[in-house]
């Protein structure tokens, strides 16, 4: 997010991006995975800015089509990002035709993340900040929530009317309180295991009922805590020290629901709250532990390429069916 509002907004880097095939893709699965695409990127970005050590592979990279290096940099200023697209179109005018084309034993990976995407199901996408006076403004990250049809179908009782009052599934408050509300706003954090997740409720009551047509209001609470014992085993996200942390919050919203079709035609909510502790991957220093304000914003995805991208802990959701592509 750091980087469209810093860089991918700015109107040379945008009349720049006309020369070339753009395209954005999550660099988790990219820099460790073992399938064909994700060598194909590793190789590349080996002659990239952080050459071929182990970490991270962020950045924005110029390449052609079978792999061959072009520049790259890792930067939120939008000079230097033009300065390398620059430099990376004068290197693509020198390189050869076949270069150009992907190699001919190239082949996509048989599944993705994106492959479990739940087609009729509900798909939302968050944004989150830090809140208060002192918070920075330019801070903010986002992320997607999955539910199948028949997850998505515990917003509501079987039978709504008017007035009614529904709990809303565990399985949906659980999957909320562990992978989303969760403190990412500066870079990827840790996710809470079931045991951390107390306190924890949403209920939906219905405020208008029109044939099929069904209105309500959201209202809950939620709170995810650990002193940083880790017991979700050994994934990717398995931290090498404890991190204390917590998130609490108070949700409110709203949405629109069509029983026949089994289709959310609006849905939205807020969550505000409060977070405490850092992690090592989500950039806070010890001087900003908390307790300190934090909120999200829900939405429905728009059904659209860019939104197919996978939530960030999709590999530990524990949804059967999700498939993990490294299988």
């Amino acid at each position: 997010m750091a980087g469209r509002r810093s860089v991918w907004s700015n109107p040379e880097v945008i009349a720049a991006a006309t020369d070339f095939v753009v395209s954005s893709d999550e660099v988790w699965r990219l820099q460790r995975g073992k399938d064909a695409e994700c060598l194909h990127f590793q190789a590349m970005a080996n002659h990239g800015h952080y050459g071929g050590g182990g970490g991270t592979r962020q950045g924005t990279y110029v390449l052609t089509a079978d792999g061959t290096f072009l520049a790259s940099t890792n930067s939120l200023d939008a000079g230097s990002v033009l300065k390398v697209m620059q430099e990376g179109l004068a290197a693509w005018a020198k390189t050869n035709v076949e270069s150009r084309k992907l190699p001919a034993d190239w082949h996509l990976p048989r599944r993705r993340w994106e492959t479990s995407y739940p087609d009729g199901g509900l798909v939302l996408r968050s944004f989150n900040a830090d809140l208060g006076p002192d918070a920075d403004r330019k801070r903010l990250n986002r992320d997607h929530a999955w539910f199948k049809a028949e997850e998505a179908r515990g917003w509501l009782g079987a039978d709504p009317k008017a007035g009614d009052e529904h709990t809303v599934s565990e399985v949906i408050v659980e999957r909320l309180a562990r992978f989303h509300l969760v403190d990412n706003v500066r870079g990827q954090t840790l996710p809470f295991a079931p045991a951390d997740v107390s306190d924890s409720r949403i209920t939906t009551t219905v405020t208008k009922r029109d044939g099929d047509e069904v209105s309500f209001d959201i209202h809950g609470t939620t709170k995810g805590e650990t002193d940083g014992t880790w017991t979700l085993g050994k994934n990717d996200w398995t931290p090498t020290a404890k991190y204390p942390r917590g998130v609490t919050t108070e949700i409110a919203g709203r949405g629109r629901f069509h029983l026949a079709s089994g289709r959310f035609e609006a849905l939205e909510f807020v969550a505000f709250g409060e977070r405490t502790g850092r992690t090592n991957l989500n950039g806070r220093p010890e001087a900003d532990v908390g307790p300190a304000r934090i909120g999200w914003v829900f939405e429905l995805a728009p059904e659209r390429p860019a939104e197919r991208v996978a939530p960030a802990f999709v590999d530990i959701y524990d949804a059967d069916w999700i498939v993990d592509p490294r299988q």
